[in-house]
């Protein structure tokens, strides 16, 4: 018959728990929700927790031409720069309940075993493997939305990680709720920004709310969903065409050659905040960037290419640890405070390497 700390032992043997936490597949997805800017910067294990990365591009200018014979024709200005990269620690724990390890226990004395693997492992994702994803995709998120991560840890530790933000990439529209606010002028004046740097605009990354609260009550952006009539007297008027407010959307965009907007609805809970979306009252604009990363998922499957990267991820190596990964540790404890208590931790960071291939619009009401 088994017993706890063998269950455990025969879990570790089989690294189950290495695997889930280390799953590749966990960047992308959780509780059936994408994760959308693991697209942008997805996950890749770096051999060195502190390294300079020499990627980082900034405006590529064209070569001139030359004579066979003549020298090299040197640019002005900054075609590919570097970055330090300072892979940040962090860890969650769990414990199961005593109630819940009573079931537990029952279910291996009942010859259940299967019964309590699946209790266990399912514990195990939930309470470490998720956490630690959610949090690697609020970093990525904060890059984006914000150009900084704020790293937040026990005993008042708190440490403000900023971006490059080139100029003119971030902008504000005050009195977005204003139906006569220009919103489509400052869409179209980023996408021009972004274009006159030589990207192309693939993606635009926003909100349920902002579709709501700004977009779809916008008045230009209504003209989309009128037709003109003549009224009698020969006066000229315009009434609903009969689409839809979210379609209204979408075609004014495409006048101004955006793409259709992807709503973003992932966030996480905190202690002390409730939930958090991770992108709130921003348009993100994402371009294409010619880069793509090869995603290994291991078992001798073939990778699965991500494409238009704006850069990666970094996971290190964990505390302790002596290859890259996010490492785990599960233990059982008798006697009357009986538990099973799980940990895992990781030293990761987003690493930005294409700071001009996106634009971030802020709406305020």
């Amino acid at each position: 018959m088994y017993n706890v700390n063998l269950l455990i032992k025969e879990l570790q043997d089989k690294t189950a728990f290495n695997v889930s936490v280390n799953d590749p597949f966990l960047q992308f997805e959780l509780d059936s929700k994408e994760l959308l800017f693991s697209s942008l910067l997805p996950e890749r294990r770096v051999q060195q927790n502190s390294y300079r990365d020499t990627g980082v591009r900034f405006k590529t200018m064209i070569a001139n031409d030359s004579t066979r014979y003549s020298p090299p024709q040197k640019k002005q200005g900054m075609l590919v720069s570097s970055v330090m990269v300072e892979l940040g620690d962090s860890d969650v724990g769990a414990e199961l309940s005593m109630q819940a390890y009573e079931e537990f226990i029952k279910f291996i004395n009942s010859g259940l075993s299967q019964n309590a693997v699946a209790q266990l492992i399912r514990l195990f994702e939930n309470s470490i493997s998720m956490p630690l994803a959610l949090l690697r995709e609020r970093h990525r998120a904060e890059v984006f939305t914000q150009g900084y991560v704020t790293r937040k840890g026990a005993n008042s530790f708190e440490e403000v990680v900023k971006f490059s933000q080139p100029a003119g990439h971030r902008v504000t529209v005050l009195s977005a709720s204003n139906p006569a606010t220009d919103i489509l002028g400052t869409l179209k004046a980023k996408r021009l920004l972004l274009e006159g740097k030589g990207f192309n605009v693939t993606r635009l990354i926003t909100t349920k709310q902002v579709l709501n609260d700004y977009l779809i009550p916008n008045t230009a952006i209504n003209a989309y969903g009128l037709e003109t009539i003549v009224q009698p007297g020969g006066t000229f008027g315009s009434r609903p065409n009969g689409i839809s407010e979210v379609q209204r959307v979408i075609n004014a965009l495409a006048a101004y050659d955006l793409p259709q907007p992807t709503l973003y609805e992932h966030g996480y809970s905190d202690q002390d905040n409730g939930y958090t979306r991770f992108v709130q009252d921003k348009i993100i604009l994402v371009c294409e960037t010619g880069r793509s990363q090869d995603v290994d998922l291991g078992n001798n499957a073939n990778p699965i290419i991500i494409p238009n990267t704006l850069g990666y991820t970094g996971i290190g190596i964990a505390t302790g640890q002596l290859a890259p990964g996010i490492a785990t540790k599960v233990e059982a404890f008798d006697g009357k405070d009986a538990r099973i208590e799980a940990t895992g931790w990781q030293t990761t960071f987003p690493v930005l390497q294409d700071p001009e291939a996106f634009a971030v619009i802020t709406l305020s009401a």
